[in-house]
């Protein structure tokens, strides 16, 4: 329905839109989209991949 973005430090957010993805930028240097179609463009280092995952779960 309504995106929704939460803000952590003013330097991370998570946006979750009417097509249920997830998307998520540090300093919008990194960003990260994850789709329910089993697609994911990742662009961040693996270590904020592991803290993004724990975060949403």
């Amino acid at each position: 329905s309504i995106p929704q973005r939460v803000s952590r430090n003013g330097k991370f957010f998570l946006t979750l839109n009417h097509r249920e993805r997830i998307l998520a930028s540090v300093n919008g240097d990194y960003s990260i989209s994850l789709g329910k179609m089993t697609s994911c463009s990742v662009t961040i280092k693996t270590l904020f991949i592991h803290l993004f995952i724990n975060v949403i779960k």
